[in-house]
């Protein structure tokens, strides 16, 4: 909504309203014409920009801009947002599948560790199997074996 079709709505309105209030105000001059003298006074006054300033509060109006303000960016990303949107319409096809490899994967952190563990054994006795073959080699030397 841009600030000139808010304007034109504002004046629409009130137009609306004082052609509505007029009317009512003739018909009350018939049975009461005091009472419709003293309403037509208070409706010239909120007619009246300097009182109320067409009726919109001054803090509404700038959070209204505000807002509008934050919303300024929509024109240009909603066509991203909508294909974004078209893009992911097969997840609820793939929820179930996705599921059941989340819950397969439960237990996939202790057979890592184990795993890892097991690879840490294996290094060690990658280190004594050197260390064995280091001292059957000064074994045979020992002995006079080459």
């Amino acid at each position: 909504m841009t600030e000139d079709r808010l304007r034109e709505l504002v004046s629409e309105s009130f137009s609306a309203f004082h052609d509505e209030t007029r009317e009512a105000l003739a018909e009350l001059a018939v049975i009461a014409p005091e009472a419709a003298a003293t309403l037509r006074v208070l409706v010239e006054e909120l007619r009246d920009p300097r009182v109320h300033g067409f009726g919109i509060d001054p803090d509404v109006a700038s959070w209204l801009r505000d807002a509008s303000d934050g919303l300024g960016h929509l024109q240009d990303t909603a066509p991203l947002l909508l294909n974004a949107a078209r893009d992911l319409r097969h997840l609820q096809d793939s929820v179930h599948l996705l599921q059941s490899a989340t819950e397969g994967l439960r237990g996939s952190a202790d057979i890592a560790m184990a795993i890892r563990a097991g690879a840490d054994q294996l290094m060690q006795a990658e280190g004594l199997i050197m260390q064995l073959k280091q001292a059957a080699a000064e074994l045979r030397r020992a002995r006079g074996e080459y």
